[in-house]
């Protein structure tokens, strides 16, 4: 037995926020964000887990890149801003 309808993944989003429910009155979707979401509800799911592997392994690398250089930053600064900045707080 099969309830309610068959729908395309856009189309129910689509819908969900016209139906403007109580919860997503908060949550206001821009362009960039629908966007995304057109996007990845119409690639091939690994081509989405991949080009999302493929950023975080790039902005991992690039935070141990400069992981030294911050070091060396912090620990110029003033004592209380090093507590802010390390939270040490």
């Amino acid at each position: 037995m099969q309830v309610g309808f068959s729908s395309r993944a856009w189309d129910f989003v689509d819908k969900a926020v016209k139906a403007r429910h109580t919860r997503s009155l908060a949550i206001q979707l821009n362009g960039d964000v629908m966007e995304m979401l057109k996007r990845d509800l119409a690639e091939e799911p690994y081509k989405v887990i991949k080009e999302r592997a493929t950023f975080l392994k790039r902005w991992t690398s690039r935070c141990k890149e400069l992981e030294a250089h911050e070091s060396v930053v912090h620990s110029r600064l003033d004592l209380h801003l090093q507590s802010v900045f390390l939270g040490n707080a």
